[in-house]
């Protein structure tokens, strides 16, 4: 008797109806997983790319602090000379191998602009990226002119 009244709860547990039910809803549950993992390589794909425009950031800042100080080192250095050493050093002047070493082809140039009480000074440096981009920092800064003894 035991095994008789076994059989009909054994089959209450899996009918042929509820069967259907969870074949359906196993292909919902792929459907789904499908879905999540579409959106997560959405998700990655996205957080790559600011991660990498993140980093080209920091490196294009790092060159325009590295690319100012340069500039502002030369600039100092020739208003601190003598006028007539100025000129000689305005020939030589060059980027420091700092620079040169760090910036992708860097370029210095100085130019000078005598005004009534003196000369102005006029130091660029201009450098390329790994993206082709041309980047430039110029300060310029008056000298007062010598007095004669």
């Amino acid at each position: 008797m035991t095994h008789t009244s076994l059989t009909p709860v054994a089959r209450l547990r899996t009918p042929d109806v509820s069967r259907g039910r969870f074949a359906a809803r196993r292909g919902l549950n792929t459907f789904e997983a499908l879905v999540a993992l579409g959106l997560l390589a959405a998700t990655i794909s996205g957080a790559a790319v600011v991660a990498v425009r993140q980093l080209r950031l920091l490196e294009s800042g790092r060159q325009y602090r590295l690319a100012v100080d340069e500039v502002t080192n030369q600039l100092e250095l020739l208003a601190a000379l003598p006028l007539d050493e100025r000129a000689a050093a305005i020939a030589a002047c060059k980027p420091s191998e700092f620079a040169q070493a760090r910036l992708t082809k860097p370029q210095l140039t100085v130019k000078t602009e005598a005004i009534d009480d003196g000369e102005r000074l006029e130091v660029t440096l201009n450098w390329g990226s790994q993206a082709g981009a041309q980047h430039r920092v110029m300060l310029f800064t008056w000298c007062a002119a010598e007095e004669q003894p």
